[in-house]
């Protein structure tokens, strides 16, 4: 579809007629990036106050965290951390209270697993929304792409019916080709590289291990895109230098990285001389280790606080993901903070008898399916022990629930395997690795 036409007659009456306001946003943003970092932390305060004044009159968990603390003698962005921090136990258990009473007023509910397994449903506010879109945009102008322009998608794609056909809409609305996650065999990947070809996108997007494994097969067999890619854009896990050169080799063209979470949205995006700047008008990033301050460049927990949802206000979120923050000005020119790196948001691939890989993110979608169920699943992990033998822990309160266990049978049935056996295992607690981090999916098949 042509670009422009995708752009003004698609995706622009799509994101009006959800009273989210993204050009407007998008024009905003590309004027203050050029800011200082000075005149952007003023810009960060002034939202942060009026947030915190909004949280303590009309959200209740923050009437009764915040109800000891003054305001008025908040002056700076530090002051920022004397409010306790927020957790994803805290979040799931405070869902209700977290809430603005007319939350069902222009608001959109989104259930996330997240990187570790553990899924919590949010609500965001259209103008939270509009202006993550805006911060997602600009990040891609970086990268030398914008709306309306052809994207080859290598993301999850929803199991159930209604979620699938909702899933394409958006894809022809913001006019993307979507290669799944899910299916990457090299049948699948020779039918994704003829379908690219036919579809001519002006970049890719999509997790790191699912472009990895479409960048070595174009290697293997010796195989060029039929199109000049503009960027490639990685998101999800981490991207080494390793990757960027297998990628910068399969698909000739330059490497962008993101960084966000599905509760937030986009924190970070990668700027054309290679630093990834947080969108500091949208979200403040804080590094703690223990929760309280590190030193500039010190790696400690990724926690942020997002400044236009009023629907249901996150602040000081704590990500779970491990990262720094570089004090360096980039050359680039904008006065945005750079993350320096992340650590995290990795997991296996499964592979089954036929050969046939899952990303790591075919248990979430499962999960969030059983979320939206009704089905509470405080966290999981799924234990490859062979082709057949899984091991599946859960922490939930409903211990032996069939409903549950019958649900993921069938899924996985009708996609891995019908000679998949499930055994479930219902835990206190998922351990943790000696890097300190949860893997979700976890193969014992070495080879």
């Amino acid at each position: 579809m042509n670009e422009i036409i995708n752009k003004y007659l698609l995706y622009y009456p799509a994101v009006f007629l959800r009273r989210q306001w993204v050009p407007f946003y998008l024009k905003q943003l590309k004027e203050s990036q050029w800011n200082t970092a000075k005149k952007l932390q003023k810009v960060q305060f002034e939202k942060l106050s009026n947030l915190l004044k909004f949280a303590k009159c009309h959200i209740p968990y923050y009437q009764n965290t915040l109800k000891d603390i003054d305001l008025k003698s908040f002056t700076k962005l530090d002051d920022l951390q004397n409010i306790p921090v927020l957790t994803k136990e805290l979040l799931k258990e405070n869902i209700e209270s977290l809430l603005c009473a007319d939350y069902q007023k222009n608001s959109y509910k989104k259930t996330t697993g997240g990187s570790t397994g553990n899924p919590v449903t949010i609500y965001k506010s259209s103008r939270s929304l509009a202006a993550a879109y805006a911060a997602y945009w600009r990040g891609y102008g970086w990268a030398g792409v914008g709306i309306g322009d052809r994207q080859g998608r290598f993301w999850g794609m929803p199991h159930d019916k209604t979620s699938k056909t909702k899933a394409r809409l958006t894809d022809i609305i913001t006019n993307r080709l979507r290669c799944s996650a899910f299916a990457f065999s090299e049948e699948h990947l020779s039918k994704y590289y003829d379908n690219l070809n036919r579809f001519q996108p002006k970049y890719f997007y999509g997790y790191v291990s699912m472009l990895e494994a479409f960048a070595k097969y174009l290697i293997k067999y010796k195989l060029k895109l039929k199109t000049q890619l503009t960027c490639v854009i990685t998101t999800s896990e981490v991207l080494t230098d390793t990757h960027r050169r297998l990628f910068e080799k399969a698909f000739d063209s330059r490497i962008f990285n993101e960084y966000g979470c599905g509760e937030v949205g986009t924190i970070a995006h990668e700027c054309e001389n290679g630093s990834l700047h947080i969108s500091s008008e949208n979200v403040i990033v804080e590094i703690l280790k223990d929760d309280m301050p590190v030193k500039s460049g010190e790696v400690g927990d990724i926690v942020v606080t997002e400044l236009n949802n009023t629907v249901m206000p996150l602040i000081r979120y704590n990500l779970k993901d491990l990262g720094y923050i570089k004090g360096d000005s980039c050359p680039c020119g904008r006065g945005l903070p750079i993350l320096g790196g992340v650590i995290g948001r990795s997991y296996d691939i499964i592979y089954n008898k036929e050969q046939k890989a899952f990303h790591g993110e075919y248990f979430m979608y499962i999960f969030e399916e059983l979320q939206n169920l009704g089905i509470q699943v405080s966290a999981f992990q799924v234990v490859q022990v062979d082709f057949e033998n899984f091991i599946i822990k859960l922490v939930m309160s409903d211990m032996n629930n069939k409903t549950l266990e019958n649900y993921i049978y069938k899924r996985v049935h009708q996609t891995y395997g019908t000679y998949a056996v499930l055994k479930f295992e219902y835990v206190d607690k998922i351990d943790r690795e000696g890097s300190g981090k949860i893997r979700l999916i976890k193969s014992l098949i070495t080879n």
